[in-house]
């Protein structure tokens, strides 16, 4: 797929405002670094949760945390350990 097929015209307007803090950006950075180092593995499987709010069309994510996966056996989708994403929300 190429980018031309992605990117929307800049003449396109979506009127939904975006707004990503820096602390996020450092937070998935560290995380995928520190996973990749830990599993010795070039393209790790990372899941996590932006936290932010929205009013209107306007979003503004200014954090985020890892969440615990496992991976099936089979190939399918990760599942998520819902305690741990309890606890997470609750801190």
């Amino acid at each position: 797929m190429s980018v031309e097929n992605v990117v929307l015209p800049s003449s396109t307007t979506s009127g939904l405002s975006v707004s990503l803090h820096p602390l996020p950006i450092l937070n998935i950075s560290e995380h995928f670094t520190r996973i990749r180092l830990q599993n010795n593995v070039s393209l790790p499987l990372i899941v996590g949760a932006l936290l932010g709010t929205q009013t209107g069309r306007e979003v503004e994510i200014v954090n985020t945390f890892e969440l615990a996966a496992t991976v099936p056996t089979n190939g399918g989708a990760p599942e998520l350990d819902q305690a741990f994403l309890t606890s997470r929300k609750d801190q």
